[in-house]
């Protein structure tokens, strides 16, 4: 049996590094300003890659780390489809929820998409930021955890320090503008928690790749970004709807994780993602 410390210690080393190191990078880019607070955020976004990758480097068996974050190979095409279909439905609904209530309205403005160079660069800026990301939640933490615990415990679990490590942006975003932040603050961390982990989590379990959560993650802050662009008109109460963790994209994630839920099959459940991370376990020396 192999000690439960072997298993923790990585998992532990990366949470202590990830976590603190963007807090504190984005506390001082928000003293000093400028260039520095406009740049800091996407620099903390890379933070996740690069914490695993010293990780996976600092710790035996590197070659098995490595594989374990699914990287290696692009899954299923149907797993592409979930990661482009779910989070558009979410936001989109959002969206015209909001949008067919007047709390916001049609008034687009592109200057912010214009100024990084145009929709094509903007794009492919959020893949970057979006692969930083789930190399650490989806390629590194959410396997370990299901080797640990189990799928169901792990999706949570993984969400749990997603969302602190967030809570960061929010500070560093925080803005007047008329919305309650405790409000703000518990449907984001419920969204993150509860649903966008769980659906990023089967994705990314599912289709044995970290590829197709890159493409869910990357669709849902496209679609959500643009969509402030187009409805740059936004009333009070719009973020406890339509935003990106309101209600209505809560429950339309909800109902989304009942319908694969309730078709998954006993006799035939999901890949098990941490089985290549017990190689790592099973060839660790006591």
């Amino acid at each position: 049996m192999i000690p439960s410390r072997w298993q923790w210690l990585p998992i532990g080393v990366f949470v202590l590094l990830v976590v603190p190191c963007t807090w504190l990078s984005l506390a001082i880019s928000r003293s000093r300003g400028g260039v520095v607070f406009i740049a800091a955020p996407i620099g903390a976004a890379l933070f996740p890659a690069l914490f695993v990758l010293l990780v996976c480097l600092l710790f035996p068996n590197r070659k098995a780390s490595f594989q374990q974050l699914g990287m290696h190979k692009p899954g299923q095409l149907k797993w592409y489809g979930f990661a482009l279909i779910q989070p558009t439905s979410m936001v989109v609904v959002g969206y015209l929820v909001s949008w067919a209530t007047g709390l916001i309205k049609f008034a687009p403005d592109m200057a912010t998409i214009n100024a990084s160079g145009g929709p094509l660069p903007f794009i492919i800026t959020l893949f970057i930021l979006a692969i930083g990301e789930e190399v650490g939640w989806r390629g590194f933490l959410q396997p370990r955890l299901t080797q640990l615990f189990d799928l169901r415990r792990a999706l949570p679990l993984t969400g749990l320090v997603w969302v602190v490590w967030h809570y960061s942006f929010l500070i560093w975003t925080i803005q007047n503008d008329g919305s309650n932040p405790l409000i703000n603050t518990l449907l984001f961390t419920i969204g993150l928690v509860l649903v966008d982990s769980t659906l990023i989590g089967w994705v990314r379990a599912g289709s044995q790749s970290l590829w197709p959560a890159v493409i869910w993650h990357m669709t849902w802050n496209v679609v959500w970004f643009f969509g402030l662009q187009i409805f740059s008109v936004q009333h009070l109460g719009w973020t406890y709807i339509g935003n990106d963790s309101g209600i209505v994209p809560l429950l339309v994630g909800a109902l989304i994780i009942f319908w694969v839920w309730r078709r998954r099959s006993a006799a035939s459940p999901l890949p098990d993602p941490s089985l290549s991370a017990r190689a790592i376990w099973t060839k660790t020396k006591t």
